[in-house]
């Protein structure tokens, strides 16, 4: 049977949703009111899977807001210089960062009953050492709390870690406005979680994982995308701030493709540039004088170019904002999104109708979406099914 979110818990989003767009519940639009929305959404997620994970006599998925993907040893010495250390998010590339946090992960712990340990010696009997683990939990005094007859072992996985952002504003200017804030805490959300996941992928405790959804949110506004060891490739090592040394998910063979994958955003057209120079005569001659008078040539050709979109483009703009209006729908938010990037035949929102599958979301990340949504359902099945495949 598909996945779908129940009306109860649609209300329950929808409320989360409306407090975190609050004006006066929230009127600094900060990001920590939009973890009810999430935990809500995850909530029913592991709850759907719930069934699959007993019958295997396993727990559910656990649901952890700020988990430590990493800490350093220097951590605590860090925190009493530093009490907001804790809150850290994104990880530093340099090894300087004395902790990684990521907002939300969902994991999927493997445990395993010891021996029972009275004051004389340990026993466990073969009844006790087949039960599954929840039939264990069921026959479990007070006397005997998990911690004394539960280990987590090295099985334990991440299913999702999730980076959330302050919801888009509420006050958009137009629709550019708009579509430029909720873009850039897109994207910002989605690099910051990919370093948490390259980080991940480099520390022992999850060293036999492969693989890992990850979920950027801004507000109820989001996209996914799955996450494996085939992902880091290109990217190299992850400096583990000197305690664990470096750890190397592949080899890294070129070291400027760690650089061109965070550098900064820039929304420029994809102009070619060409290789003509002005004519330069005598001492002009001079390789580093031609070098440089080519640079110039092509700098200024690639404002003409830009300046010439910007002036077809606003025509259009603003007929756009003549009949866009707040709250924008997804045909806004698209057209706006293929005005601001002519070279590019793609979609800023996901269609309701298109179909979605696992595949789409594979290699890349998936169009936003809000939820609600036809497309956020879809995907949200999608991921369902992937978590509750895991066991």
């Amino acid at each position: 049977m598909p996945f779908t979110l129940t009306v109860p818990e649609r209300s329950l989003i929808v409320a989360a949703s409306a407090l975190a767009n609050s004006a006066v519940f929230n009127p600094r639009r900060t990001e920590d009111t939009t973890y009810g929305i999430w935990t809500s959404v995850l909530i029913a997620l592991t709850e759907s899977s719930r069934a699959t994970y007993t019958l295997k006599g396993q727990v559910s998925l656990l649901i952890n807001p700020q988990y430590n993907i990493y800490i350093s040893k220097q951590s605590d010495e860090a925190a009493l210089a530093d009490p907001n250390t804790s809150l850290q998010t994104e990880p530093d590339l340099l090894g300087k960062s004395n902790g990684v946090y990521t907002d939300i992960a969902v994991l999927r712990l493997g445990l395993k009953v010891l021996p029972e340990r009275t004051q004389h010696h340990t026993r466990q009997t073969d009844k006790d050492a087949k039960k599954p683990f929840l039939s264990f939990i069921k026959d479990l005094g007070h006397h005997f709390f998990p911690h004394r007859r539960v280990w987590v072992t090295r099985d334990t996985t991440i299913s999702i870690l999730m980076e959330l952002k302050p919801p888009p504003t509420r006050t958009p200017k137009n629709i550019q406005h708009f579509y430029y804030n909720l873009h850039n805490l897109l994207e910002v959300a989605q690099v910051q979680v990919e370093r948490q996941a390259l980080c991940m992928m480099c520390t022992r405790r999850f060293a036999k994982q492969n693989s890992v959804l990850l979920i950027a949110g801004a507000g109820d506004w989001w996209s996914c995308r799955s996450y494996t060891r085939q992902s880091v490739f290109g990217v190299g090592a992850f400096n583990l701030a000197n305690d664990e040394g470096y750890a190397h998910p592949v080899d890294l063979e070129d070291d400027e493709a760690v650089k061109k994958d965070y550098d900064d955003f820039i929304n420029v057209p994809n102009e070619p540039v060409p290789d003509a120079v002005p004519e330069i005569r005598g001492d002009q001659q001079d390789p580093q004088i031609l070098k440089a008078s080519a640079e110039r040539l092509a700098r200024a050709q690639l404002r003409d170019t830009i300046n010439r979109i910007k002036d077809e483009e606003r025509l259009t703009m603003d007929e756009l904002n003549q009949t866009a209006s707040y709250p924008f729908t997804v045909d806004d938010l698209n057209a706006c999104h293929r005005l601001r990037n002519p070279t590019k035949d793609e979609n800023f929102m996901a269609d309701d109708n298109a179909p979605i599958g696992y595949t789409s979301i594979t290699s890349e990340w998936s169009e936003g979406m809000r939820l609600g949504t036809k497309a956020s359902d879809k995907y949200l099945a999608v991921i369902e099914k992937r978590i509750r495949a895991d066991p």
